[in-house]
């Protein structure tokens, strides 16, 4: 009976505390459900926003890209055009000085040849390196097409920096490529921009080529320039055709899981890559997550006590003293783990105070035990951060003064140098001593503080933001606009408050276009276009807009977010750069390519009109005289006077446009359909330029007198071509000056008739470069003892239709347009081999031979390296080669003449003056020259055995040359009487016909077996 009666009492003592517990398991179980649920919306929040500022992120870097790109595109067109246009004169530093070239991203525009020779640049170049190993070079040559090619980034040695090459190629008139133009564009423009995004402490922002070749990569901590990262996922989505997308993996570089977004550019062959590291994604959500468990745990343990303090009113009611002190016990116990402190706190009437009661998590949070502070509580609130400590005694005493709640939040400092932030919320009891007790909790708010300054950063970068941001309800009324907004428009913030964005239209944008746009919005994407808007003060400026809309939960729009940028400067640029690229910057007329264009216009209306139109060229004669006693500036202000007049002369649908230099061109138009009444009306309009180019022109100090040579040249568009027009009307223009000049000649098929031979014979002579037709012919040179003691070289071209070609009929033309360089080349290189062959001889060895050098060949930069180089490659004797120089070449740089030769000289090649005395003669610079041998030209030879002055002539040379220690040759000899006069003058040596006509290596053979 007893023991059923113990049992009894225990089951009666339990069924008071059931109801308490099982209301706090369900209240218990539902706080962390709700709590679980929170969570889960938070991480699904947290991907969904980071998802939108990476694309955010993703698109603004590909903005930034297209315009750089753009930017760089243009640049290389203009560069381009201006090159062709100037056929290769150009100054490139000039322009970089005068502000063309953007400087922020472009640190060199330069100019490739076709042979990978470096000509221009923006920079100084201290000699023209050979770029055809680079990859941007190859391809241009290898491209079958204008492309925009992209090089991987080059550290550059000489100047310490990273360079990107951005090239195009150039075409010459004959449609083959001509070289590259090349941006050497500064990739650390972007890494500097990247760095301005917020990526976070592990986020990354990367340019790719498509090809998987890095450009610009940046961190929080560092920036790359090489690298490929082609076997990444995003490589193999590009693969797949995609041009965009978002995707998460773990980076090879650094082994950092990154949520990544990527997007390739519309016009160019590059992608930008943006990621935001996982953990940054879900670190805000971590310290949410964090907050969330310890609000739960916190409630958790507040149900816990409260369950066991009622539970302990109810034992306390059956209980004595010591099953008090064993309920404290059990709750010390209950709240050693909770992530807080929970406390009562003591406030004496004398002012001083302690903490009856504190829960082991004291320990944790402020680095005491509660025994420190069970009598005294001075230790902890030595604690407090000096800032923050006045204020926490003035909340404790205004809460014991009026009984209210104590809530406050402040920072504590511990000695090493760490603050924490603290919350703390308790309810103040009176007590019958006065005292006043109060039982509350205190938590780390620390991660929740750093969160709040992080919204206060990204809303400080909102309002100092150099762009301007609006951002509008579901109506488009305006919400919100940032400080740059106003500096922008003019508005202040308070006047635009409620209003549409229209308020800032020009009414340029039509409705159709608003349409567009909000269709665009109301599909949930994001529209980019630009608007002409008006400031309050009237005045307009360009904006680029990325407008995007802001969803709630449930998908709806509930803002928009408007990002924009003034380009009122970049629209200013273009548009400079389009009136660069069509008209003259000195006389403001239309230049060659716009010309061209408005010609073919007028051809094609005329074909439906069938009237006659005239091109007339114009060229100001002696215009150099001006140029050279006034000086350029007068001839520009003579340009210009020019271009006034023209323009007066003709009427508003003509056209006037200038070439360049001097060179003017009138193109009239809706002339008669009669090609005899067309020519007339032409005749007078050109008449009219000459009487207006003749007045006289004033210039302040001086008055210039001055006329012009006009060609005409008629055209319907029946029949005519624009390139075919431009060759007559300059052939024309030729006719006018070879007729005196200061006249007007129309068109002659005739001159049509020289100039297509002549062009025949250009490109017969490239063709014959190219099939090796030219031929090496050698005239033996000899002594007086009649000994063969060297040749001259002589070529001749083997036409397969015109058979052997002289060179009088091909050398001129030759040194026209520039094949004097490779056909010289040849001539070296052949005539080098031969020495060679000779060398290896007895009866040959000591032979020289005489190779002709040109002007053109001769003032090549690289004229003494190519010589050294065919030497070296051949293996000829530098002693054994002789080359002749004609007197004109001293007329240019006689001191750089002489320093090439003396180089030459120092490896054993010798110079021989060729036609001495038929050209530029000064003894002052003869005596400078290192020649070896002069030659008395043929013409005082032919005539000297008649003339007393040409045997004069040639007694002179023979004693000046005798004089300065040189061989003194005579060419041209062709009778015995001729060699006998020579020789009793003292001249030795001879070459000419009496000894031996110019022949093939093989007939000279036969020459050397029967000596």
């Amino acid at each position: 009976m007893p023991f059923i009666r113990q049992r009894i009492g225990a089951l009666a003592r339990l069924n008071h505390h059931v109801p308490i517990w099982l209301l706090a398991a369900l209240v218990f179980a539902a706080v962390w459900l709700h709590t679980f649920r929170l969570i889960n919306d938070d991480r699904a929040k947290a991907m969904g926003g980071a998802e939108n500022e990476i694309v955010n992120l993703a698109r603004i870097g590909q903005e930034h890209a297209e315009r750089i790109f753009y930017s760089v595109d243009q640049t290389l067109r203009l560069v381009r055009s201006e090159y062709q246009e100037h056929s290769g004169g150009l100054d490139l530093g000039t322009m970089r000085v005068e502000g063309v070239f953007d400087e922020r991203t472009i640190r060199q525009v330069s100019i490739v040849d076709a042979s990978g020779i470096l000509r221009l640049s923006s920079l100084p170049l201290s000699d023209h390196r050979d770029v055809s190993d680079r990859d941007y070079f190859k391809a241009q040559r290898e491209a079958a097409s204008d492309t925009l090619f992209i090089s991987k980034p080059e550290f550059d040695l000489a100047y310490g920096v990273w360079s990107v090459r951005v090239s195009r190629r150039i075409v010459g008139n004959d449609g083959e490529f001509a070289g590259v133009v090349v941006v050497s564009l500064d990739p650390t423009y972007f890494t500097r921009f990247y760095g301005e995004l917020q990526l976070g402490h592990e986020g990354v922002a990367a340019l790719y080529g498509l090809t998987g070749s890095l450009l610009a990569r940046k961190t929080a901590h560092t920036e790359t320039f090489t690298g490929n990262a082609v076997s990444s996922p995003v490589f193999a989505r590009i693969a797949r055709g995609d041009t965009s997308g978002t995707l998460t993996f773990q980076a090879q570089t650094d082994g950092i899981e990154r949520l990544y977004h990527f997007k390739q550019l519309a016009s160019y062959p590059v992608l930008v890559l943006v990621g935001l590291a996982s953990k940054d994604v879900f670190a805000q959500q971590e310290d949410t997550l964090q907050h969330r468990v310890w609000e739960a745990v916190i409630l958790s343990v507040l149900l816990l006590v409260l369950g066991v303090l009622l539970s302990w009113y109810v034992v306390i009611r059956r209980r004595h003293s010591t099953a008090q002190r064993q309920a404290l016990v059990q709750l010390q116990s209950l709240t050693h783990h909770v992530p807080g402190v929970v406390f009562q706190y003591l406030l004496r009437p004398d002012g001083s105070s302690c903490f009856p009661f504190a829960s082991a998590g004291l320990h944790k949070i402020f680095r005491l035990s509660p025994e420190a502070v069970a009598q005294d509580a001075a230790p902890l609130f030595a604690l407090m951060h000096p800032d923050d400590a006045a204020g926490v005694a003035v909340s404790i005493q205004a809460s014991s003064r009026a009984l209210t709640p104590w809530v406050d939040e402040y920072r504590v400092k511990f000695g090493e140098g760490t603050v924490r932030w603290l919350s703390s919320k308790a309810a103040p009891q009176k007590l019958d001593d006065g005292s006043v007790l109060w039982h509350g909790f205190v938590s780390d708010v620390t991660a929740h503080k750093q969160a709040e300054e992080s919204l206060i950063t990204l809303s400080a970068a909102v309002e100092q933001s150099p762009v301007s941001i609006v951002i509008s309800d579901p109506q488009g009324l305006i919400e919100y606009v940032n400080p740059m907004f106003e500096q922008v428009s003019g508005y202040r913030r308070a006047e635009v408050m409620g209003q549409n964005p229209r308020i800032l239209s020009s009414h340029e944008k039509s409705e159709d276009e608003y349409r567009e746009m909000w269709a665009t919005l109301l599909a949930g994407e994001i529209w980019h276009g630009e608007f002409h808007s008006r400031r309050k003060d009237g005045s307009l400026f360009w904006e680029q807009a990325a407008i995007a809309p802001i969803f709630d939960d449930h998908g709806r729009p509930i803002h928009y977010l408007a990002i924009k940028e003034d380009i009122t400067k970049r629209k200013a640029a273009e548009a400079e750069i389009e009136h660069l690229a069509f008209y003259d910057l000195l006389t403001g007329l239309p230049n060659r390519r716009l010309l061209n264009d408005r010609l073919q216009q007028v051809l094609a209306v005329g074909t439906r009109s069938r009237r006659h139109g005239a091109l007339l060229f114009i060229d100001l004669d002696n215009f150099k005289n001006l140029n050279d006693t006034q000086g350029h500036e007068q001839g520009d202000v003579l340009l210009q006077q020019v271009a006034q007049r023209l323009n007066f002369c003709v009427r508003e649908c003509d056209t006037v446009a200038r070439l360049g230099g001097d060179d003017f061109v009138v193109m009239l138009q809706d002339l008669s359909e009669q090609q005899t009444e067309a020519a007339t009306q032409a005749e007078g309009v050109g008449q009219k330029i000459l009487d207006a180019l003749h007045q006289p022109y004033p210039f302040g100090h001086f008055t210039h007198h001055g006329s012009a040579s006009v060609g005409v040249a008629l055209f319907n568009a029946s029949q005519d071509t624009v390139e075919e027009l431009l060759k007559r009307a300059d052939l024309a223009l030729y006719q006018a000056k070879d007729a005196g000049r200061n006249t007007l000649r129309f068109f002659d098929p005739d001159m049509q008739a020289v100039i297509s031979a002549r062009a025949e014979m250009e490109a017969d002579m490239r063709l014959g470069l190219q099939e090796n037709q030219f031929l090496l012919y050698y005239q033996p040179q000899v002594n007086h003892a009649g000994r063969l003691i060297g040749v001259e070289a002589l070529v001749r071209w083997q036409h397969p239709l015109r058979g052997l070609v002289a060179p009088a009929h091909f050398i001129p033309l030759a040194e026209d347009t520039g094949l004097i360089l490779p056909l010289g080349q040849w001539v070296m290189e052949a005539a080098c081999r031969q020495l060679q062959l000779w060398r290896t001889q007895a009866h040959t060895a000591q032979l020289t031979i005489a190779v002709n050098v040109s002007a053109l060949q001769f003032h090549r930069e690289s004229f003494v390296s190519d010589v050294l180089a065919t030497l070296a490659r051949t293996g000829a004797p530098a002693d054994r080669l002789k080359l002749e120089l004609t007197e004109s070449l001293l007329v240019k740089d006689v001191d750089g003449v002489i320093a090439k030769m003396v180089a030459l000289k120092a490896h054993g090649v010798g110079f021989s003056l060729d036609d001495f005395g038929t050209g530029y003669s000064s003894l002052s610079y003869l005596k400078r020259l290192p020649l070896d041998q002069i030659k008395i030209d043929q013409s005082f030879v032919s005539d000297a055995l008649s003339n007393p002055k040409d045997a004069a002539l040639v007694r002179a040379t023979v004693a000046m040359g005798r004089g300065l220690g040189m061989m003194v040759i005579a060419e041209g000899v062709e009778t015995q009487m001729q060699r006998d006069f020579l020789e009793g003058e003292g001249c030795l040596n001879f070459q000419g016909y009496f000894f031996g006509r110019p022949v093939p290596v093989a007939e000279l053979a036969c020459f050397l077996v029967a000596e």
